[in-house]
């Protein structure tokens, strides 16, 4: 019988350990909504700067075109519902745009967070569709900590509505809600490493950084880093542990200062990414959804409440998990599609995850895409577009010298898949180019290394003498 209470009693503390180990603190969760929505801010201000360009009629994907690139992209996704697609003007499009900057600004000061998440999550999704080909990884992790944001107590601490209550004494909440949220960032890390080492012998042999330094922008510190090949394979196993092994500590019953150095590791690990590359807000959206796990210890002690969920927030956050899980898994592997039925809810349930951005590294060339312009009376390619910075072909080039933002990495990522397809897109931005530096000529070229030399193919060409496409 003493046996038997004893074992009961176990049982009693590890069944409260796991609720208690997945509880966030509200000032943690406080400070992933400022970042969250201080993120978004930036990615509207960035978007808005190519607002006409990527998001009206006028520019390079009308909404007819939008619609069949949506399908082109996506073949197996519900049909395109965005609001974005009901107006072709800079005018409207800049209202869209202003609402989702003021759901960021009520994200940030706290004041009816949940809801402002929820329009920016649908207004995130919105502009995906109106023109999928500028969207990458970092816009679909922007678009999931948004939908799962909206299951959090976002203005219980440091907020507008929290200074409008009465004091309390703080509090860490366990909920459905917070289960799925740390669930959410688990599986991005955890299958973005899975991904790597199952696609990728590049990243099992230690060789995957060196090669990422080639093949991706690298900032100055990254180019630095690429001279260091040992150096290189340290780190090649440090971001695997950081996305393989330490997100467990997350959702184990460990103590607060295991845990947080599990936390310090892993944000060290996207610091690094962050400082050697540029991949756009990938590492800093990750790094805000890791800030909501630092533990109430840190802060000050606070009591654990359990928080009621209702049926439909069960099942909401239960089929979005499901999907999430389940894509994941679908998705492992180089070139593997997921199945119809799991691709057909993108851009309605939740963005397409499968979080594999290094996984092919070492599995062929670097290539890349590069919009040149040729002065007059030149007879070779001399600038860079749209910036019209110097362009050189020769042997020290890379990513960073030839390519633009990341926004026009992203555009001519699916330059090949388009341009067949779709010519008018290229020519109407090659056309809309000549104004630039004088320029005879501009063109699409697709540069790609073998054999330590870089090999060059003309996609698309515009006369400037020529009249701009229409």
């Amino acid at each position: 019988m003493a046996n038997a209470t004893g074992l009961e009693a176990r049982a009693a503390r590890l069944a409260w350990r796991v609720p208690e180990a997945l509880a966030l603190d509200a000032r943690s969760v406080a400070l992933f909504r400022i970042a969250l929505g201080s993120l978004l801010l930036l990615d509207v201000r960035e978007r808005v700067g190519f607002l006409d360009i990527f998001y009206t009629d006028d520019g390079l994907v009308s909404r007819t075109a939008a619609r069949a690139l949506w399908t082109l992209v996506l073949p197996h996704a519900l049909p395109p519902w965005s609001f974005h697609l009901l107006g072709g003007s800079s005018a409207f499009a800049g209202a869209l745009f202003a609402v989702e900057a003021f759901s960021a600004v009520l994200l940030v000061v706290g004041y009816r967070a949940r809801a402002a998440a929820v329009c920016a999550y649908v207004l995130v999704l919105s502009s995906f569709q109106r023109n999928v080909l500028v969207t990458g990884g970092d816009d679909a992790m922007l678009a999931v900590f948004l939908l799962f944001a909206a299951f959090l107590p976002l203005d219980d601490a440091v907020s507008v509505t929290a200074w409008r209550r009465k004091p309390r004494t703080a509090v860490a909440t366990f909920s459905l809600g917070s289960f799925a949220f740390t669930a959410q960032l688990v599986m991005v890390l955890v299958f973005a490493g899975l991904q790597k080492i199952v696609s990728s012998a590049a990243w099992r042999e230690g060789s995957a950084i060196h090669e990422i330094l080639r093949g991706i922008p690298a900032t100055s510190f990254g180019i630095w880093l690429g001279h260091w090949p040992l150096l290189d394979c340290a780190l090649n196993y440090a971001a695997l542990g950081a996305e393989l092994v330490a997100p467990l500590f997350l959702i184990v019953p460990v103590s607060p200062g295991v845990r947080m150095a599990a936390i310090v590791y892993v944000a060290g690990n996207l610091l690094g990414f962050a400082a050697a590359l540029d991949v756009g807000r990938l590492p800093w959206l990750a790094l805000a959804a890791l800030v909501a796990h630092v533990p109430r210890d840190v802060w000050r002690h606070a009591d654990v409440a359990r928080a009621p969920s209702s049926p439909a927030t069960r099942a909401v956050v239960v089929v979005v998990l499901l999907h999430a899980f389940v894509y994941n898994v679908a998705r492992l592997g180089r070139d593997v599609a997921a199945p119809a039925w799991l691709e057909a809810p993108c851009g309605v349930l939740v963005p397409r995850q499968g979080w594999g951005m290094f996984r092919a590294v070492g599995e062929g060339v670097p290539e890349w895409y590069v919009v040149a312009g040729t002065h007059r009376g030149d007879v070779a390619p001399s600038v860079r577009l749209p910036d019209a910075r110097p362009l050189d072909f020769g042997p020290d080039a890379s990513v960073a010298r030839l390519q633009g933002t990341s926004r026009w990495a992203y555009f001519w990522a699916r330059a090949e898949l388009f341009a067949s397809d779709y010519p008018d897109v290229v020519q109407r931005y090659l056309a809309r180019q000549c104004a630039a530096a004088d320029l005879g000529a501009v063109e699409l070229v697709h540069v790609e290394v073998r054999a330590g030399a870089l090999v060059r193919q003309t996609i698309g060409s515009h006369d400037c003498a020529k009249r701009p496409a229409q």
